[in-house]
């Protein structure tokens, strides 16, 4: 195979990457891939050609990372490829989507507040029936109001933080995506 011209050798290799792509074979794919984008940038080839090989194989090469659920590897590779190709909507859409699946810290502490509320809400609502129902019958209302309302906050901050990251996910896309198209 190294007795090919290179154009002949890289098509082959792609095929290759694309065949193990196919079939999961992540490790090899992730070790074909890195030989494919040092080949595709020796120069030997024209650059309309080099450069679909190259995003060709980073494309694959994130999408690998994302099935690993890698996702600040494949976002790396995905910022590349949006910087090379503002235009392109699944790029974008795959680098949007994995600052969504990379949770910051303030999610993280929104989720823990969430728990909090629905375990203070399942200890109202064990209060409720153990002593509430059988010794203070006049408080029944309040615990209900009381339970129901931390169960209603727990939701409703678990919901807001992650429409507010998903928000926060694409705007900072389309903003790094706009600042190369200028």
């Amino acid at each position: 195979m190294e007795s090919l011209p290179v154009s002949e050798h890289l098509r082959i290799c792609d095929s290759y990457a694309e065949a193990l792509y196919r079939i999961g074979d992540h490790t090899k794919l992730l070790e074909v891939t890195d030989s494919l984008i040092d080949m595709s940038m020796e120069g030997t080839l024209s650059p309309e050609y080099s450069r679909e090989i190259f995003q060709r194989a980073l494309l694959r090469k994130s999408n690998v990372h994302i099935r690993l659920l890698e996702y600040s590897k494949a976002e790396k590779i995905l910022h590349q490829l949006v910087n090379m190709n503002p235009e392109n909507r699944k790029h974008r859409w795959q680098l949007s989507k994995c600052k969504f699946m990379t949770k910051p810290n303030w999610i993280r502490k929104a989720r823990a507040c969430s728990i909090l509320c629905f375990l203070i809400s399942a200890l109202v609502i064990l209060i409720e029936i153990l002593v509430i129902q059988l010794t203070y019958p006049e408080y029944l209302d309040f615990a209900i109001a009381l339970r129901v309302g931390l169960f209603a906050l727990g939701l409703g901050i678990l919901i807001f933080s992650e429409v507010i990251h998903g928000i926060s996910s694409i705007l900072q896309v389309k903003r790094q995506a706009n600042s190369v198209k200028r």
